[in-house]
């Protein structure tokens, strides 16, 4: 029964106009709540637009298999519910608005949760406990497998989850708030195969002369491309710290790259997906460096653009000031090579195109709307934080997810997903310009690559 109900929500949810003209130009009304004429991009629907949730959302991920389903992790509730776990996870369908397609759960908060990218009934999540748990989709709705506080594993918050490796032969890595990376192989969740602390021995002249470490607070982690070994993590000594999983001992373990210039914790980071997406785009020629583009995100209302790889200067390229909060999400698009989107604690998101201006972003607009307005809903607050975003895969369309719990669709306009040439040429220039080999080096790796 409740399987064909959902059949039937699906077909009624779904918008076609039986007496529209395809070929009329976009209506610029703001009243009608369609795409207004010029729009970069266009509030489409919010899932459960009346069910008070009264959860933040803490993290978004789409099905690497299915385009249209979008996982969805929340904090523990607000209100004491007795008949509700802390954990919950949702798995929404585009064609489904009024209710999840699937709802996951466990007994602790979850801080992080993600697809497996090479098995997409797999869900993997963190919590705020230090457990890693492991959902199958097609079992049940409660974990299947879970890890164990023990010694080796982790006893803090973890807001950090990356799977690593290939399709025979990936693990998922894990750090908790107290430094804590630990590498777990799937299946095997009782005890870590890698797990060690982030010290830092250059923090401060007096704590390096009397041989003191100071312990690395972690806010994010991310590692670049089809990498499994370096990796980036922003902390709340406002500093981003460039590490290797695989150290060969431990006194390497205590001397990170850094990279300085936020005034306040960094929130999070976003590698440019540029390997992947100069093969979607067919420019075999393009160099390599573009992976190690870095966004980072701060609550001193700034993100900041850096190029780790320029390691004689660690300075951000571009800082980026459109937002009057904190900004807690920062995304680069997985399709165009100049494009990210940003949310703050202010509700805005934002839209940059570092090819045509790093002064302004090219869409500013409130997530939410309370009243009035392209895709407004009624009793909305539109003060509240935006924690979190996420471009889907093919970059035509983004979610965003505020901090009562609700979650909202945008399309991008095809400007946005739709790149040019010129626009990976910009990028180009942009390295070259940063990149502090010489040009004989660079045009061995043009040629290489």
């Amino acid at each position: 029964m409740e399987k064909t109900s959902r059949i039937v929500e699906r077909a009624l949810d779904q918008e076609f106009d039986v007496i529209g003209d395809f070929f009329e130009e976009e209506d610029e009304d703001g009243a009608t709540g369609k795409k207004q004429k010029g729009d970069k991009i266009t509030q489409q629907f919010i899932f459960q637009p009346n069910m008070q949730v009264k959860r933040a959302v803490t993290s978004m991920d789409w099905s690497p298999k299915e385009a249209e389903l979008l996982l969805v992790s929340y904090s523990k509730c607000s209100e004491f519910r007795y008949d509700e776990p802390d954990g919950l996870v949702n798995v929404f369908s585009l064609s489904l608005k009024s209710r999840p397609e699937v709802t996951l759960t466990c007994q602790n908060e979850v801080t992080k949760a993600m697809f497996n990218p090479f098995q997409p009934n797999v869900v993997i999540g963190a919590t705020q406990s230090g457990y890693i748990v492991q959902w199958d989709i097609r079992a049940k709705t409660t974990p299947v497998q879970s890890s164990i506080v023990a010694k080796d594993g982790h006893t803090h918050a973890i807001y950090s989850l990356a799977i690593v490796g290939t399709k025979n032969a990936h693990n998922i890595v894990s750090i908790s708030n107290d430094s804590k990376i630990c590498q777990w192989h799937f299946g095997e969740l009782n005890n870590p195969k890698i797990n060690f602390n982030m010290f830092n021995q250059n923090n401060g002249a007096q704590n390096a002369q009397n041989n003191e470490q100071t312990m690395i607070r972690v806010n994010t982690m991310e590692f670049p491309e089809e990498e499994s070994d370096k990796f980036y993590v922003g902390a709340e000594d406002y500093k981003i710290y460039q590490a290797n999983l695989h150290k060969s001992n431990a006194k390497e373990q205590q001397n990170w790259p850094e990279f300085v210039g936020h005034d306040a914790p960094v929130t999070k980071i976003s590698l440019h997906p540029g390997k992947s997406m100069t093969e979607t785009q067919g420019t075999s020629n393009m160099l390599t460096d573009m992976s190690e583009l870095m966004l980072s995100a701060s609550m001193d209302w700034t993100v900041k653009l850096w190029y780790p790889k320029n390691e004689e200067k660690r300075v951000p390229i571009y800082t980026f000031e459109s937002s009057q909060e904190y900004v807690y999400d920062v995304q680069w698009s997985p399709v165009h090579p100049s494009v990210f989107a940003q949310v703050d604690g202010d509700g805005f998101v934002d839209i940059w195109d570092i090819n045509k201006d790093v002064e302004s972003p090219i869409a500013h607009k409130k997530a939410f709307e309370s009243s009035g307005g392209a895709g407004a809903y009624k009793d909305f607050d539109d003060t509240k934080a935006l924690s979190c975003l996420k471009w889907s895969r093919d970059g035509r369309r983004f979610a965003i997810g505020d901090s009562d719990g609700f979650v909202s669709i945008w399309q991008a306009d095809k400007e946005l997903y739709m790149p040019q040439q010129s626009d990976f040429d910009a990028i180009e220039e942009l390295i070259k310009a940063n990149d502090p080999r010489d040009g004989e080096d660079k045009d061995k790796e043009r040629g290489r690559t």
